[in-house]
């Protein structure tokens, strides 16, 4: 990810691939537990979302992006991954339905997992075809309510617009639960995440001065606290407002220790790391197909100890290699074609009008 000079922005795009790292573990209940281990990561959703209204609001703060061009390329880089993901997943529960249990080949759901439309699988979780894209699901909603606020010149008024959208539908479902799977989803207290990120990405875009020379110890301590709360608090499954307070204020302030630090000089310096967090989006889509291959082999293995250990390592590395491939070969040549497409089409069309207007 770049700045608005053109800079990467190492230490977010790093704290990307931390969030992606950490999702994973969410999903190794038998490898864990055979080391004596209980899941935990969950806060790396969180992480990513707090990322997401950071980013959006930086890059965009002091600039004139036209709605339709902030959504169109939030669709090509979003939409076609999930997309063959999702597919995959639809064509894997049609043919050997005994792999995937709790995912069912029905076409309203596939209809309902590529438009972004939440509703409930029979066995009651609030998930899509694809398990993770729920995450994409909030990720695409706050989107359309960014890009609505991008209709206003003033950066405030279009931080006031989506923040006060945002809130005022995580505030209407106190009042009154909605009963509709759609407004229920889509008024989750998890979506002032974004919020803090645009708070933050405000800050920085403004030029926040954190130059004084106590700031860098002050930042660092946020940073490990905050990292630290993301890892290993709570061990349960909060949800609601209170995995937005013990988890989204720790996510927010990782965000805000990071950003600072970068301010000041220093950046993640080690490449691999930027590169983790380049191939985030194809580890978080990947990595379930990963996981399960190797939870299944725990399983079956009955792997306790050293044993679940390796595995545990096998299971990571196979999840960053799958993640680089995914993101080389498959990520950003669809993109790239994707882009270079609608650059051809938007050409022509400007070269139609012109003509149009010359006769």
């Amino acid at each position: 990810m770049e700045n608005r000079s053109g800079a990467v922005l190492s230490n977010i795009q790093a704290l990307r691939g931390l969030a992606a790292i950490l999702v994973i573990f969410t999903h190794l209940h038998s490898i864990l537990g055979g080391i004596g281990l209980q899941t935990f990561g969950g806060g790396g959703v969180d992480l990513f979302f707090v990322i997401s209204g950071y980013i959006m609001t930086y890059t965009t703060c002091g600039k004139d992006v036209p709605s339709t061009v902030f959504i169109r390329n939030r669709i090509i880089r979003i939409v076609p991954i999930y997309w063959m993901m999702t597919l995959a997943v639809f064509v894997l529960a049609e043919v050997a339905p005994h792999i995937l249990q709790n995912t069912e080949a029905k076409p309203v759901h596939l209809v309902k997992s590529l438009f972004f439309i939440p509703f409930y699988k029979s066995i009651g979780h609030l998930q899509p075809v694809l398990f993770v894209g729920w995450t994409l699901n909030y990720e695409m909603f706050f989107y359309s309510i960014f890009a609505l606020g991008l209709l206003f010149k003033k950066a405030q008024h279009r931080i006031l617009f989506t923040i006060g959208i945002l809130a005022a539908l995580c505030l209407m479902r106190i009042g009154a639960p909605f009963e509709n799977v759609f407004l229920q989803f889509y008024s989750s207290p998890l979506l002032l995440e974004f919020a803090f990120g645009m708070l933050i990405g405000a800050a920085f875009g403004k030029n926040l001065s954190l130059s004084a020379w106590y700031w860098k110890y002050v930042l660092i301590a946020v940073f490990l606290v905050g990292v630290a709360s993301l890892i290993f608090l709570p061990l349960d499954n909060p949800a609601g407002w209170q995995q937005l307070l013990t988890r989204g204020i720790p996510a927010a302030s990782v965000i805000w220790a990071a950003s600072g630090l970068e301010q000041r000089g220093e950046a993640v310096r080690v490449a691999t790391l930027v590169g983790v967090g380049d191939a985030s989006y194809s580890m978080y889509l990947t990595h379930p197909f990963v996981t399960q291959i190797f939870e299944k082999i725990c399983v079956r293995l009955q792997a306790q100890g050293v044993a679940a250990f390796f595995l545990l390592v096998g299971c990571v590395a196979a999840v960053l290699l799958t993640a680089q491939i995914g993101h080389r070969v498959v990520e950003l040549p669809v993109i790239n074609m994707i882009r270079r497409w609608w650059s051809d089409r938007s050409g022509r069309a400007a070269r139609q009008v012109a003509f149009r207007r010359s006769v």
